[in-house]
């Protein structure tokens, strides 16, 4: 079995284990400056440093998080000895990934309408800026879109937030979804309300059409899905189906 839990828990019944280094500034601090420490710690499962009374228990592993030397943020070069320990693997953001973490934690269906309009600032990290894009970011801005902040002192705070050119380009298309057709217009006259043409003006609206969708109302919502372009179709559905899985067995 595995045990979690904080420092000072008792594990000397795990028989698999993992000792996590949240990024590697912890790394520096507790095993960089103890190279011959950290070599031997590093080195296999069981290994042990001698001089210092360690051994890392059998089938326990060693795993670490931090910035790339690229992002120049609180990170430095890791001694050859120490990094030649690890295996490294440099991970991407994905935007597939972040729609769905977005619409489990209740991010503005806004944000995610806007993020599949412009994917390329859901991470634009710049390390030359003290504020850019980045999903970390954009959590915050996500809660900042529905305080009710007066408008200027809402812009300030996501550009301060996410950059400047960002943040312009977001506070923008909040004034195309807020202008969208009702759903209520939708759900009463699917066959009749105007489909756009503009394709953030579709992102927005394909977005909330799948938030809004239930199962006793879907049929009457794809009538007016089924006359957007194929690909915001697919929008609308996909987030419908994550969001209340019995939709996948109704008739439309």
């Amino acid at each position: 079995h595995v045990i979690v839990g904080a420092p000072g828990t008792d594990y000397a019944n795990a028989v698999l284990g993992l000792y996590w280094f949240d990024n590697r500034v912890e790394i520096e601090v507790s095993l960089v400056n103890n190279p011959a420490l950290a070599a031997e710690v590093f080195h296999s499962e069981g290994a042990h440093a001698t001089d210092f009374n360690y051994m890392l228990p059998k089938g326990w592993s060693i795993l670490a998080a931090g910035n790339r030397e690229t992002d120049r943020s609180v990170v430095n070069r890791m001694p050859s000895a120490l990094s030649l320990r690890f295996v490294h693997l440099d991970l991407e953001v994905s935007l597939d990934d972040w729609c769905e973490w977005a619409i489990a934690h209740n991010q503005p269906i806004e944000q995610l309408a806007f993020m599949r309009f412009r994917p390329n600032l859901l991470h634009a990290f710049d390390p030359t800026q003290r504020s850019s894009p980045n999903p970390r970011g954009w959590s915050f801005v996500g809660q900042m879109t529905h305080s009710g902040l007066d408008p200027e002192i809402e812009f300030d705070l996501m550009k301060g937030t996410v950059g400047d050119g960002a943040a312009g380009e977001y506070t923008a298309f909040l004034r195309v979804y807020r202008d969208l057709p009702s759903i209520d217009q939708i759900m009463m006259n699917p066959d009749k309300v105007e489909v756009p043409t503009v394709p953030g003006t579709l992102y927005a609206l394909s977005t909330a059409l799948g938030a809004k969708a239930k199962v006793d109302t879907f049929d009457r919502l794809m009538q007016y899905v089924e006359r957007m372009p194929i690909e915001f179709q697919v929008v609308a559905v996909r987030d419908a189906v994550r969001q209340t899985n019995n939709i996948a067995n109704t008739k439309a």
